[in-house]
């Protein structure tokens, strides 16, 4: 029988984007999957193509892409040299279907489809307010992006986002209804593991981006009692973040750095610890509403969460009972919250965990993915 062909486009790593793998287990074995990225995703069978070549210095290039911002030619900027030859290429394709994550890949799924396949676009970010604390991109690239996002998200055939309240905010600015695809991990079957009351083991997990503020958990320990320690397990392309941050733990010996782990294997290297960590400050609208991935794998590796008030992630953790949440973003309101955990509360928030592992999960999302691509192209689901 003939399979139906899909494109996934995305400005990503496919080896280490945790929402696209899904997207790819999800039609894998139903449908014939290409992918367009920065890498492949690892899998031989699934024709890649690169999506971007990096253009030859020029400073009249430079000049003529700046002169297409500050002059509003939007669409101009969008199809740079790069863009177009990638297009002419993609074109030669017939796709039944084309994803496009992130809102810099629509316009091209659009253009390549021609109306003759479904699109369907995953905002992984509310992009209209995506950097809204680096000066940059306010002043250069914001209207760039809000005019993406009105003129090309109504054109999609589905649309799907991270949360409701992003899922919200789209609905206002662009007038799209998105279905909610949260970052849910896979199950993991594992119990959580035994608590040492003298020796109680926090980590964090995630990318070193300055934004994050992560010296902030750094500081947080300053505050903290000697039972707890804290683990750091840092990846990400800003090694001189990384540097800055060991220089400022140095003097705590309860913070430790560890090589980053394997995508798939965080949640059982992290079940040997008690409590996951994320002290994430509301510098952009799309931190305050973060739910992120290493939210779940906290779940999924039955540790009890220690998180700040960030209102989704603030509301999964209160809806499950799964740990604490401080006050407000400062370090010091986290570790008073911390010193007063007893060794029981650990060990309960360690058990709902194991039970919420079971209900919140990505086969669920994988569920979603499958049905939206199955309606788009009239599929008995």
């Amino acid at each position: 029988m003939h399979k139906r062909k899909i494109l996934i486009l995305s400005y990503s790593n496919l080896s280490s984007d945790p929402r696209i793998s899904k997207q790819i287990a999800a039609l894998k074995d139903s449908f014939q999957i290409e992918t367009c990225a920065y890498n492949a995703c690892g899998i031989e069978t699934l024709k890649f193509y690169p999506i971007y070549k990096e253009p030859e210095v020029s400073f009249r290039r430079k000049f003529k892409r700046l002169f297409q911002l500050l002059s509003k030619q939007f669409d101009n900027f969008y199809w740079d040299d790069g863009r177009q030859k990638l297009r002419e290429q993609l074109c030669r394709e017939n796709y039944d279907l084309i994803i496009a994550n992130d809102i810099q890949t629509l316009p091209l799924a659009l253009d390549i489809s021609m109306n003759k396949g479904k699109v369907y676009f995953d905002a992984h970010e509310y992009h209209p307010r995506e950097f809204e604390d680096l000066l940059k991109w306010k002043l250069l690239y914001q209207q760039y992006i809000s005019f993406l996002c009105k003129k090309y998200i109504p054109k999609a055939s589905a649309f799907s986002t991270v949360t409701d309240t992003i899922a919200n905010a789209y609905k206002e600015f662009t007038g799209a209804n998105a279905i909610v695809i949260n970052n849910m991990s896979y199950y993991h079957d594992l119990v959580p593991s035994e608590l040492n009351a003298e020796k109680i083991k926090m980590v964090h997990h995630g990318a070193a981006m300055r934004s994050r503020k992560l010296e902030r958990m750094i500081k947080m320990m300053d505050f903290t009692d000697e039972r707890f320690s804290l683990d750091l397990i840092l990846t990400g392309n800003d090694p001189s973040y990384v540097i800055q941050l060991k220089k400022f733990a140095k003097k705590n010996s309860r913070i430790r750095f560890i090589d980053p782990v394997d995508a798939n294997n965080v949640c059982k290297y992290t079940n040997l610890y008690d409590l996951g960590i994320f002290l994430l400050p509301p510098t952009n609208y799309n931190y305050l509403n973060a739910l992120p991935n290493k939210i779940f794998d906290f779940i999924q590796a039955r540790l009890g969460s220690v998180i700040s008030p960030n209102p989704e992630m603030k509301a999964l953790v209160e809806t499950h009972h799964l740990g604490i949440i401080s006050p407000d973003y400062t370090p010091e309101s986290m570790a008073l919250e911390i010193n007063k955990l007893t060794p029981q509360k650990i060990i309960q928030f360690k058990k709902n965990a194991a039970l919420a592992a079971k209900k919140l999960t990505a086969e669920e999302n994988i569920n979603k993915i499958r049905k939206i691509v199955s309606e788009l192209l009239q599929l008995p689901t």
